[in-house]
């Protein structure tokens, strides 16, 4: 019964976290990552600002993963996500993050130590290898990544 109850509490304050103006696009985004997260398990956090961005024009987001379990992701993103959602590059930010949090899928079998150790590489080539090209995939911030990662991304789904 008690953690039935922390289980309701925790969704009661994640909803009260997405209420306000902007509930139906996070709502969106979270429908988004999800659809393309293989089933890893999801869990959204906003935020006004995250890594300092997210004003004046700027987005931005963080992924941890956990790879017990099947896989099992926090994902925070800057309320601009929501704002701006729909826009190119705020879904292949969106999508990189995913692309940090399918790693606990795949971690062993495809991902390898090594290679999770370079995690943006790895995020940036999933969002590529998923079709996100525009500016908001990683590419800008950490070079793009080798046509072989990006290829060995697609096994990863």
């Amino acid at each position: 019964m008690a953690a039935a109850t922390a289980v309701e509490a925790s969704h009661a304050a994640e909803e009260a976290e997405k209420a306000g103006p902007l509930y139906d696009r996070r709502v969106a985004v979270e429908a988004f990552a999800r659809s393309i997260a293989g089933g890893v398990l999801l869990e959204f956090d906003w935020a006004p600002t995250v890594n300092g961005l997210g004003g004046d024009g700027t987005s931005a987001g963080t992924a941890t993963w956990d790879a017990q379990g099947g896989g099992f992701s926090t994902i925070t993103l800057t309320n601009s996500v929501a704002e701006a959602w729909n826009h190119p590059n705020v879904v292949a930010l969106v999508a990189h993050q995913v692309g940090h949090a399918i790693t606990s899928k795949c971690y062993g079998d495809i991902v390898t130590p090594e290679l999770a150790a370079d995690d943006e590489a790895w995020a940036t080539a999933w969002a590529i290898g998923m079709g996100h090209t525009a500016d908001g995939n990683g590419e800008s911030n950490y070079g793009r990544p080798s046509d072989e990662l990006i290829e060995l991304s697609k096994s990863c789904r």
